[in-house]
């Protein structure tokens, strides 16, 4: 008898490999602004969990308090809200998992800090939107991850 009836993921760098995207997006943007030198692929896949804000931090060098870097973020969202889903996949073996989960059905879900207008389209984009028992994204909750609120409301639904 297991001792489990559900199980929770975190989206990006957990289930789903999103820096695909997040690096044909940077490598556009800095193709744009003739920026020559290659973006390394590692250095980026280590961002991309961190957020859009660190992706723009790592593909272009730059701080927070850069005057273009409001701007850079805006078009890097813009760009990632039409498509977030083109070059992303579930790591390997979880199609797997996933699958043996819904045969044992055991409810799944994910608690994420991406935003829901991202996270439900990744979702349904890669067919996992329907067997997904919750979705929790940062505007679900008061305070996002670390905190546990997420998790509890996952739990509840």
């Amino acid at each position: 008898m297991r001792s489990f009836n559900a199980v929770l993921f975190d989206l990006d760098g957990t289930l789903v490999d999103s820096a695909p995207d997040f690096y044909h997006l940077a490598t556009q943007m800095r193709q744009a602004r003739n920026l020559s030198s290659t973006l390394d692929y590692d250095t980026l896949r280590r961002s991309v969990s961190n957020g859009g804000k660190a992706v723009i931090q790592t593909a272009f060098n730059i701080e927070p308090e850069h005057p273009e870097f409001n701007d850079l973020l805006a078009e890097l969202l813009s760009e990632y809200e039409k498509q977030p889903a083109l070059h992303s996949t579930l790591f390997a073996g979880f199609n797997e998992l996933l699958e043996w989960l819904d045969q044992e059905r055991i409810l799944w879900g994910v608690v994420t800090n991406k935003p829901a207008r991202f996270t439900h389209k990744i979702l349904h984009e890669l067919h996992l939107s329907q067997r997904c028992a919750s979705i929790i994204c940062p505007e679900d909750v008061t305070v996002s991850k670390p905190s546990p609120e997420g998790l509890l409301l996952a739990c509840n639904i």
